[in-house]
């Protein structure tokens, strides 16, 4: 496994790093698959020390503090990936969680009652631009992406299996339980989690839906007689709504996850893929200039704020535009 500065690491569990420090975990994770596992290791360890209800804020603060003085006095960021945390804090044992991040749109619950067979479902909606958090019952935790809702029983005591229902977003870290298997539905796929990080990208506006998987199994089923299959990491399963197919093809899967932390992330997007990104998610519209070259392609990582303002700020430094409002729209420009 390769190296990092300690304190870039301390930033991204915190949310205090930079953009380049963001950019440089981006970079690091995509160097080996070693360093992308412990780095999703340590973030559950670090978000599993909140779930407790029975510890108290200050106690819960001392001890995140003390792991991250862990991290700090640690000579360098390069433990072995089979490295076991002592920690004798928070009920860790009870507490081992399973990553993964789905994208669905309108599903049972929503659309179809009796398919569910139940009426006692809470929803949570998020409406904001940044992530939202949500605890279950059993001590899983997601994050709603904007313009997502999540539905899911009040408590999954008694139950043979934990199942929610999904429209838009959301990044999953899941309470392992084997007596209770977890699942989650969209409108193309019924997902059965195993022990594993993945996302699913389900839009009934879109023909293509499509489920990654970074990390552990996952088995995935069409809704509409595609087909069944188990994935390995780096593979990802799409279905083409026209013809019906699931294809399974090689893919880069690590961008897919980093959005809960309020990251927007590109990967080889035009000004055209940005500025799609950019409509969508504060919902605004923006025209770009006939002079500006649309066929240059983008890397790189930012952080998601309550200002569009502030976003193209941050990717003025690193592509060269800059931007005016006309009315409500914004128009952006070559930096000339």
């Amino acid at each position: 496994m390769s190296t990092i500065d300690k304190k870039i690491i301390l930033g991204y569990l915190n949310k205090t790093a930079s953009d380049a420090e963001y950019e440089a975990i981006l970079k690091w994770i995509g160097e080996d698959e070693n360093n992308k596992k412990y780095l999703f290791d340590l973030e559950s360890l670090y978000n599993s020390i909140e779930w407790d209800e029975s510890l108290s804020d200050g106690y819960l603060e001392s001890e995140k503090d003390r792991l991250l003085k862990r991290i700090s006095d640690a000579p360098q960021i390069n433990m072995p990936v089979k490295k076991k945390f002592n920690f004798s804090f928070v009920k860790i044992a009870a507490c081992i969680v399973v990553l993964f991040s789905v994208i669905g749109f309108g599903y049972l619950y929503l659309h179809d009652n009796k398919k569910i067979g139940r009426t006692d479902l809470l929803s949570v909606q998020n409406d904001g631009v940044k992530a939202k958090e949500v605890i279950l019952e059993d001590g899983t935790k997601i994050w709603l992406n904007q313009n997502s809702t999540i539905s899911y029983p009040p408590t999954f005591q008694g139950e043979e299996e934990r199942r929610v229902y999904l429209t838009g977003e959301a990044y999953f870290e899941v309470t392992k339980n084997k007596k209770s298997p977890f699942y989650v539905e969209s409108e193309a796929f019924n997902v059965r989690v195993l022990g594993t990080s993945f996302n699913i990208k389900s839009s009934n506006m879109s023909n293509i839906s499509s489920v990654t998987l970074v990390n552990g199994e996952i088995e995935v089923k069409g809704n509409n007689n595609e087909g069944h299959v188990t994935l390995s990491p780096g593979q990802k399963a799409e279905i083409n709504h026209t013809d019906h197919r699931l294809k399974v093809y090689e893919t880069n899967a690590v961008l897919d996850v980093l959005w809960h932390n309020d990251l927007i992330t590109f990967e080889n997007a035009t000004l055209l893929d940005i500025r799609e990104t950019l409509e969508s998610l504060y919902e605004v519209k923006i025209y770009l200039d006939p002079s500006l070259n649309i066929r240059s392609k983008y890397s790189g990582v930012i952080k998601k704020r309550d200002s569009i303002d502030s976003v193209l700020n941050s990717l003025t430094n690193t592509i060269p535009f800059k931007y005016e409002y006309t009315g409500r729209s914004i128009r952006i420009l070559p930096n000339q």
